[in-house]
């Protein structure tokens, strides 16, 4: 995403982004992890487990684990939004931030 977090997201109290989701060791449920370490489960801050039935298609848990895996890039471009509108209350929003927002959604809502 090209939304860039503000100094004031970037030293708040979450995992920066991204995040993806990864099957766990344990049956049913997922876990989600950075994604800042080249995608190495090893090396990726773990953020959360969700479960059970996270990869059953169509759960309340696998929403749950989209919604949460999104989170900072949600976060993200919220921001720029904001940030933009600071700049020119009266202006509009640019094309690119809300092409942004489209991709978060997307990734929050599994396409949907």
């Amino acid at each position: 995403m090209k939304a860039k977090m503000s100094n004031e997201v970037k030293a708040g109290k979450h995992t920066s982004g991204p995040w993806r989701i990864m099957n766990s060791h344990k049956a049913g449920f997922v876990n989600i992890y950075t994604t800042h370490d080249a995608g190495i489960e090893e090396a990726a801050d773990f953020i959360c487990e969700i479960g059970p039935a996270a990869r059953q298609p169509g759960t309340e848990a696998e929403a749950n684990a989209r919604i949460i895996a999104a989170s900072p890039s949600l976060c993200a471009v919220l921001v720029e939004i904001v940030k933009q509108f600071d700049a020119d209350p009266d202006g509009r929003i640019g094309v690119a931030i809300v092409n942004d927002a489209r991709l978060a959604i997307t990734k929050a809502t599994g396409g949907e």
